[in-house]
């Protein structure tokens, strides 16, 4: 037999009843907003992460990069300095074909070192992009990381206040869930940094 509750429903009624106003719907859809909400966030957050990732790999190559550039610059410079010095010291006892071929070489040496120089300067121009673009990422992820502790600690005063049909425990769930929406948004537009 049912149990009856002391207006006459049965227990399972009473709780149907109890549980059908407009407040628990109203808070219900608006946990389910929240949900979505976060599962956006969460979403961004880790992209952002994946993104600041790709981009610190990214710089770290153009790094190594701009390492063997600097190298053989370094190498072809010296090389036109030993070749200067020899031409200075022997270069009136050359042939004139040989200082030719010394000169040249001299020549190209410089051109490349110049050439490596110019290059290097581009890659570490890159590098330092990539490197901006990984900090921005970081921020961002970081960023969305505490919109989805605020949309998530907004769920849970939610649901709270759906069980003790709280408006100000709800009223919290929303200003909450208000500051999580607003940080998010930032951590998108970047508009203030922390």
């Amino acid at each position: 037999m049912a149990r009856r509750h002391e207006n006459g429903n049965s227990l399972e009624e009473h709780l149907h009843l109890g549980m059908n106003t407009p407040f628990i719907r109203r808070s219900a859809l608006f946990a389910g907003l929240l949900a979505a909400l976060l599962g956006i966030s969460s979403w961004l957050s880790s992209n952002a992460s994946n993104e600041m990732l790709l981009y610190q790999q990214k710089a770290a190559d153009q790094w190594s990069y701009y390492q063997g550039k600097t190298t053989k610059e370094y190498i072809l410079f010296h090389e036109a300095k030993s070749l200067e010095l020899n031409l200075a010291q022997n270069g009136d006892r050359m042939s004139p074909q040989v200082k030719k071929l010394f000169d040249k070489a001299l020549q190209n040496n410089v051109a490349s070192a110049k050439q490596m120089r110019s290059e290097a300067h581009r890659i570490q121009d890159r590098a330092r992009r990539y490197e901006a673009l990984s900090k921005e990422n970081l921020y961002r992820g970081n960023q969305l990381g505490y919109s989805e502790i605020m949309l998530q600690i907004a769920i849970v005063l939610t649901s709270v206040a759906i069980l003790s049909q709280s408006f100000p425990i709800l009223s919290l769930a929303a200003v909450l869930s208000a500051a999580g929406l607003l940080q998010g948004l930032n951590a998108l537009f970047i508009w203030i940094r922390f």
